[in-house]
């Protein structure tokens, strides 16, 4: 028992050690409301991964359906890693790379384009954090065309866990995905685990 607001609390008796676990109600009643705020300051300054637990969420079987978020930076490689090295090797892990092609605009890629491009980040993203790793469970590849925050938050649903990473930057709107993770940390409908920077190589992201 600390004298201390919840958030900053939370963050501080967190560091160094290796999960940050919070409670969240959602939004419909005031004492959710806090709850959520809660959940949403230490996603935003946790140095450490931030997993936010909704109220019904289903019971941690041995097969569990992990989902994490990929967008082709360094942050999203993190996520990866974190998952493929803190889950079960029963489980089943599905690297997703959204992307949103806008038809018509000068700059954006085709639909044709920007599937492919899509398609070999995730490849090349994954390939290189499989390297590192001696075991880990399977990984499957999807890339699907639509906005992330829908696409992540629909195959959320149907698993266990959804993973997404920041960028450590203590500013929730530039997590990864952007307003992505945003929306998926202040309201969880599944199991939702925030993974910030945890540092160069030969610190703890690479333990």
């Amino acid at each position: 028992v600390i004298e201390s607001r919840a958030g900053p609390g939370l963050v501080h008796l967190a560091e160094g050690s290796e999960l940050l676990v919070v409670g969240t109600r959602g939004w419909s009643t005031r004492g959710g409301l806090a709850l959520g705020s809660v959940g949403a300051y230490c996603a935003r300054h946790s140095t450490v991964p931030v997993a936010l637990i909704p109220h019904d969420a289903r019971p941690v079987h041995e097969h569990l359906h992990v989902v994490v978020g990929f967008d082709g930076s360094a942050h999203a490689r993190e996520a990866i890693r974190w998952t493929l090295t803190h889950v079960r090797r029963s489980a089943r892990v599905i690297a997703v790379r959204a992307y949103d092609s806008v038809v018509g605009e000068p700059l954006s890629l085709s639909p044709e384009d920007a599937a492919t491009r899509a398609h070999e980040e995730l490849d090349a993203g994954v390939r290189e954090v499989l390297g590192d790793l001696d075991g880990h469970p399977p990984v499957e590849l999807r890339v699907m065309r639509g906005d992330p925050r829908e696409v992540l938050r629909a195959l959320g649903e149907h698993g266990d866990l959804l993973v997404v990473g920041s960028r450590g930057q203590g500013v929730l709107d530039r997590l990864l995905l952007g307003s992505v993770a945003s929306a998926l940390a202040h309201h969880p409908t599944v199991p939702t685990i925030v993974v910030p920077d945890l540092g160069p190589p030969g610190s703890a992201s690479e333990r």
